[in-house]
C-alpha cells in the first residue's frame, strides 16, 4: 500500500497533468472569461493567451477574473519581464508600483 506521502505526489501530480491539459486549451480559457471580458477584447485575450508560455496562462486567466490581486501582479510582472522567472524576481525597475510585491524574489 502506497504511503501517504506517496499518494499525494500522486495526487499533484495528476492536478498539474489537468492543469497543464487546461491551459494548453484556449478556447477553454477563453470560455471561462466569457462572462467577464468587455466586448471586443476576446480577441486581444486570445492573443495574448497564445502568445505566452503554457505554465503563465492559468495565473493570467485568474488575473483577469479579478479575483486574485496577487495573481494580476504575478501575471503584470510576469509579460513585463518576458515570462522569465529570474528576472521578475530580480526586476531593478525600483519606479514601478509593483516592485515591492514583485513574484520570486530571492
Amino acid at each position: 500500500m502506497p504511503s501517504p506521502a506517496g499518494l499525494f505526489d500522486e495526487e499533484s501530480r495528476l492536478k498539474a497533468i489537468a492543469a497543464k491539459a487546461c491551459a494548453e486549451n484556449v478556447d477553454g480559457l477563453l470560455d471561462s472569461l466569457s462572462g467577464v471580458l468587455e466586448p471586443g477584447q476576446e480577441p486581444m485575450v486570445r492573443q495574448k493567451l497564445e502568445m505566452m508560455p503554457v505554465s503563465f496562462r492559468l495565473v493570467y486567466v485568474e488575473a483577469m477574473l479579478g479575483n486574485s490581486l496577487a495573481s494580476s501582479v504575478k501575471a503584470f510582472c510576469s509579460e513585463c519581464c518576458g515570462y522569465d522567472r529570474e528576472s521578475t524576481g530580480s526586476c531593478v525597475c525600483k519606479g514601478c508600483p509593483h516592485w515591492p510585491y514583485r513574484p520570486y524574489q530571492k
